[in-house]
């Protein structure tokens, strides 16, 4: 057991709400987190639903409340999900901005995706919850989803406990990493290919950077352009080929 105090339920709707509800009426320590192996109601980014099937995911939702960096959180996630996972995949894993794992290039889907609600207090963040949902051992998935797991592409850990022993490691660590330093790994790992949506226009684009600005610079065949990284999440389009 390390720095995270767990909670661990068989069956919730979802860890997410959970502590959200939590955070709102109760004192919680920071690194409280909430896991489950059946989550009856996960929901990503814009409240789309997060399929999973019942010991075969990794869910669980964790709150942040000291030494929060708003635009590097959720890539400092991603980042302890990838150290975690990497060791146990036999393909290529790529980080999809902002917060997606991906395998690629065949079998080619969503590993991991991650979930990230600040709670502000006038201009500064008062607590974060995060939430991760990890494909591990299924061995199918309905076709409308573009999703992998960990035992498609490579040899998953025994448990689900062991992976999330891992991540709770691996994120103690990149929680407190340079931000620099963070923005530089990101870019190593990241899927760098994609549109470019900007100016009314629909772009290919090369990710080139990350600045200590905050801003994403992306080289298209009109020039290089540079985009706040919060506006980022909406109008750059990473894109998947085999």
């Amino acid at each position: 057991m390390g720095w995270m105090t767990r909670h661990f339920f068989p069956e919730l709707d979802s860890t997410q709400t959970l502590l959200r509800e939590w955070a709102e009426t109760t004192p919680l320590s920071h690194g409280t987190l909430v896991w489950t192996k059946h989550q009856r109601a996960g929901y990503g980014r814009r409240g789309h639903s997060w399929f999973s099937t019942s010991g075969e995911s990794l869910t669980c939702s964790f709150f942040l409340q000291n030494g929060i960096e708003p635009s590097t959180l959720l890539v400092r996630t991603a980042l302890a999900l990838y150290d975690t996972i990497r060791p146990y995949s036999s393909n290529p894993l790529y980080l999809k901005w902002p917060n997606d794992l991906w395998s690629a290039p065949e079998p080619m889907g969503k590993l991991a995706g991650i979930l990230g609600e600040i709670r502000w207090e006038s201009s500064r963040p008062r607590y974060a919850i995060i939430g991760i949902g990890v494909n591990v051992y299924q061995t199918a998935f309905p076709p409308n989803i573009p999703a992998v797991s960990l035992r498609q592409i490579g040899t998953p850990p025994p448990s689900i406990e062991q992976l999330l022993e891992g991540f709770e490691e691996a994120f103690a660590q990149w929680y407190l990493s340079d931000s620099a330093y963070v923005r530089k790994a990101f870019l190593k790992r990241a899927w760098r290919t994609g549109t470019l949506h900007i100016d009314s226009q629909c772009l290919h684009a090369q990710l080139m950077d990350w600045d200590e600005k905050d801003m994403l610079h992306f080289a298209t065949e009109k020039g290089l352009y540079p985009v706040p990284a919060l506006l980022a999440t909406d109008a750059w389009k990473p894109r998947f080929c085999a």
